[in-house]
């Protein structure tokens, strides 16, 4: 399962959002249709699991998870 999450850089921010869950990795064009995001952070996302690159206010990161296990976990 893959968890998609969206951070925000908000000094009151109390951690990952929930967006959506897939089965398996998304696609950048799934990510895209879901989003309303362009290529680059689609592929960002896809590719890489997302996370802040730059100074963006908010960012997505998807994370690959167990059923029954909590995505906070240490490997």
């Amino acid at each position: 399962m893959h968890v998609l999450v969206k951070s925000y850089n908000d000094y009151d921010q109390h951690g990952d959002y929930f967006v959506a869950m897939f089965e398996k990795c998304p696609s950048i064009t799934e990510l895209q249709e879901l989003l309303k995001i362009d290529f680059d952070e689609a592929a960002h996302i896809a590719h890489n699991g997302g996370g802040r690159r730059k100074y963006e206010y908010s960012w997505y990161i998807c994370y690959a998870v167990e059923p029954g296990k909590s995505y906070h976990e240490e490997e």
